[in-house]
């Protein structure tokens, strides 16, 4: 889940000893679910929001606005903010009927996560729009795959609140934990009056809504990648993500949880990239780079995402860059130049000494060489390449030959040489250079026993 939807997203704190989660839809309002605040409504006690995933966490002290009577009805409830908050986007809303069988995403402060940031959930819709809704409060019924809040050390209470996202829009609030492995819900188009009513909520005939008085609330935002070539993409997202489903079904048990989430953190950021960002990107993602046509390696690329992300789970693209198109720790200065090879069974050597060639072009590169610096300082991942012993560059599974050796026996094949003089001073240039294949990543599944034995190895070979 992205940075900015959590930094929406506060702990709610009543003193009267209740806790739960809330989230903004405007500069000055927020949602949670009713259960939280009955003592307060009951009390009279103080409620906070603690936005703790802010670059400044913040307290702030709310009042309850609607209902006005606690213990009955739908469990849903409105807040109001003493104070305006500027410095944070509330979270889109929208009225959209949810479907059985869409997969849902939360963030909330569960008691077990409270103390370390939140957490995020993630499941699929079991069934929407129940009819029960005034006996039960809430109308969906959340298929929960992770947390495994089966486990009876899990304690989901302070969860409560949490807003359930579908496509980045908020659907839902995370009610309370049912029977099973389940979550209820009650979504946003069973209550849409009631925030229509005491937010000011106008439903447009251009399908938006908006908050009198304060900041722009999209509902029904236009459709992500309306014109053809994306959605094109978008298909080939979504079947991607069938594929990559498929590839962690062989990793142990006690790590697909983990690995669905993020396989569904990398499908939405793919998804939300403008057209021009997701063309920039796979241009400098494919080689050879002037290739359109053929294999876009958008399949291999979310399959690597979601491995990586597992261990590093603020990975984020890079774009614009010749060095490296994936940071995935920018404080420990963690990057990665992902290549994913058009021609299948091209070779290692090939693909290294061609960025080479296209980095050595730029000032950058020319400064980098001036100063002595590798010309290519970030471990590069080489996907849909050769496995050729003899010009395999991948330093965690190649030991036969020497990276030094291979380098120098393929630029020998050439006439003119790929540097001149390279054994005498050029290798320099290469020799620091760390390749990692993608395939050492995927075959993971073969070598672990267990999450924690996935992560220290992904760490070990990327970091």
């Amino acid at each position: 889940m992205k940075d900015k939807y959590k930094s929406a997203v506060a702990q709610l704190d009543c003193e009267s000893g209740i806790i739960g989660t809330a989230f903004l839809i405007d500069k000055k309002r927020a949602i949670t679910a009713r259960h939280t605040i009955d003592e307060h409504l009951e009390s009279g006690s103080k409620v906070f929001l603690d936005f703790v995933n802010k670059e400044f966490p913040q307290r702030i002290e709310a009042k309850v606005i609607f209902p006005a009577e606690p213990y009955i009805g739908i469990d849903i409830a409105i807040l109001e903010i003493n104070e305006e908050i500027s410095d944070i986007s509330p979270l889109t809303i929208s009225s959209r009927k949810v479907e059985s069988g869409s997969e849902w995403i939360a963030y909330g402060y569960s008691n077990t996560r409270r103390n370390s940031g939140g957490e995020v959930f993630s499941g699929l819709v079991k069934q929407a729009n129940m009819q029960n809704i005034s006996h039960e409060q809430y109308d969906l019924d959340l298929a929960c795959h992770h947390p495994q809040i089966i486990d009876t050390n899990y304690e989901v209470s302070g969860a409560s609140g949490s807003p359930i996202l579908i496509n980045d829009n908020v659907v839902g609030v995370l009610s309370d934990k049912v029977p099973g492995s389940s979550i209820g819900g009650v979504s946003i188009i069973s209550c849409f009056n009631i925030l229509k009513e005491y937010t000011n909520l106008v439903l447009n005939d251009d399908n938006h809504c908006e908050t009198t008085g304060f900041n722009y609330v999209s509902i029904n935002p236009p459709t992500i990648m309306q014109t053809a070539t994306l959605s094109t993409l978008q298909a080939e997202v979504v079947q991607a993500k069938d594929t990559t489903k498929q590839l962690i079904k062989d990793f142990p048990i006690d790590s697909q949880a983990t690995l669905l989430q993020r396989l569904d953190e990398v499908v939405s950021d793919l998804i939300n990239l403008s057209p021009d960002e997701i063309d920039n990107y796979l241009r400098n993602y494919r080689f050879p780079y002037h290739i359109n046509d053929g294999d876009i390696g958008l399949e291999q690329l979310i399959e690597i995402l979601t491995l990586i992300k597992s261990k590093f789970t603020d990975a984020e693209l890079v774009f614009n860059d010749q060095i490296a198109n994936l940071c995935i720790d920018e404080h420990l200065d963690y990057y990665n130049l992902l290549v994913f090879a058009v021609r299948r069974h091209t070779k290692m050597p090939e693909v290294l000494l061609e960025i080479v060639r296209t980095r050595l072009k730029t000032p950058s590169g020319k400064r980098a060489i001036k100063r002595g610096e590798t010309i290519l300082p970030y471990p590069i991942i080489m996907d849909n390449c050769s496995g050729h012993k003899k010009m395999n560059l991948c330093r965690n599974c190649q030991a036969e030959f020497s990276f030094d050796n291979i380098i120098k026996n393929y630029c020998s094949l050439d006439d003119d040489g790929y540097f001149q003089g390279i054994e005498e001073n050029n290798l320099g240039l290469l020799k620091d250079i760390k390749v990692l294949c993608a395939n050492c990543i995927r075959d993971l599944h073969n070598e672990v026993v267990n999450i924690d034995d996935l992560l220290k190895q992904i760490e070990e070979m990327i970091a």
